[in-house]
């Protein structure tokens, strides 16, 4: 996505390596804003799931 369009841009370009440093770290934010929320959740499910198993398995 990001990637493809800074490095087609950077061949068309000559994009500077900072230009192009600044465009993968915005891209990683994004990434970041959009998946951390998600694994968070998930890790937190997973918690209450492992709990669940040890309460029946110790029962």
């Amino acid at each position: 996505m990001i990637i493809l369009a800074a490095a087609n841009y950077a061949k068309g370009m000559q994009m500077k390596e900072e230009q192009l440093t600044e465009l993968l770290q915005f891209q990683n934010d994004l990434l970041k804003e959009f998946y951390v929320p998600q694994i968070e959740a998930l890790e937190a499910e997973n918690k209450k799931l492992r709990l669940k198993l040890v309460d029946r398995v110790l029962q």
